[in-house]
């Protein structure tokens, strides 16, 4: 209760609540996605299959990119389906600086689908090398879905983009973020109309709701 408290008044720091918010966001989705398929199938085809990782699979991945052949074979599987997804969404928190930012994947539909864009989402920040971590992780996430025999292959078929948000603290940066996810999954990529502030307390709600 200590963390939702602290979620409240815009003091958490924490990785529990994203995680589980990130799940309700994931859940929310898949009971649209089968609501679709019972009251009218054919539209089913025309919605956005969407995959959020756990932070604990970025974050073993974040730890072994120098080593691929450590990372933890639960990881491994379930990064296997990554191309039945239309959007891959990839949570960073790194806990020793509280920092929360999120990379959105979305694979651009085609014939052989494998065009990849990447767009980050996060603060303005002055460390350049930051960057660089957050760009090793994809790549090392691609890596591991193509193959390394692929790699060269799909070089030219990744794009990468920026969003820097206007928000000033960390704190802030957990509703942004999520609130960003929460566009993706249940809003066709529309914002909802609220301040942080309001969203942050939808978020409490629900998952007191949820508990």
């Amino acid at each position: 209760m200590k963390d939702l408290f602290n979620f409240y008044d815009g003091t958490y720091l924490g990785e529990g609540i994203i995680n589980s918010y990130l799940r309700l966001l994931e859940i929310f989705h898949e009971y649209n996605i089968a609501k679709a398929g019972l009251t009218n199938p054919q539209s089913v085809d025309s919605l956005k299959l969407i995959k959020i990782l756990d932070i604990h699979t970025v974050n073993e991945v974040s730890k072994n990119w120098e080593t691929p052949y450590l990372i933890n074979e639960v990881v491994i599987n379930e990064l296997k389906d990554f191309f039945n997804y239309d959007i891959i969404i990839i949570p960073i928190f790194k806990p020793e600086s509280s920092k929360l930012l999120i990379v959105i994947i979305e694979i651009l539909l085609n014939d052989k689908k494998d065009c990849i864009k990447a767009t980050l989402y996060d603060r303005e920040r002055e460390d350049e090398e930051e960057f660089e971590d957050i760009s090793i992780i994809v790549q090392t996430i691609i890596q591991l879905v193509i193959g390394e025999e692929n790699q060269e292959e799909f070089e030219n078929k990744i794009e990468g983009d920026t969003e820097v948000l206007d928000v000033e603290d960390e704190a802030d940066m957990v509703p942004s973020v999520l609130q960003i996810v929460e566009s993706k999954v249940l809003h066709e990529g529309r914002y909802p109309n609220e301040s942080l502030d309001e969203y942050r307390h939808k978020m409490l709600d629900r998952l007191i709701a949820f508990h």
